[in-house]
């Protein structure tokens, strides 16, 4: 579980390829690949360190409207960031 008020940011080094509807992240310097889905990678792409945790659920929020298990799908989708290393955590 996040703190709304993390502010997570792209690790350097990945770099993202788009392909038929999903994004694939590949870190050539550790061998890292993740391919994400639609969610997780508008959730990618709002991992820019001024973003809190709160920020990227009422965007996600919005742009599915309204959709209730919204804030569950972030965790996840940052879990799954973080895991790989794709992803760094900076709190307020």
């Amino acid at each position: 579980m996040y703190n709304d008020s993390d502010k997570p940011a792209q690790a350097p080094g990945f770099k993202a390829s788009y392909f038929d509807g999903e994004v694939i992240l590949y870190n050539a310097s550790h061998s890292n690949a993740l391919c994400l889905n639609e969610t997780a990678a508008l959730v990618w792409s709002l991992c820019d360190g001024t973003n809190s945790v709160a920020d990227i659920q009422q965007t996600l929020s919005d742009a599915f409207d309204g959709a209730k298990d919204i804030s569950q799908d972030v965790d996840a989708a940052l879990e799954q960031l973080q895991g790989k290393k794709c992803i760094q955590l900076n709190a307020d």
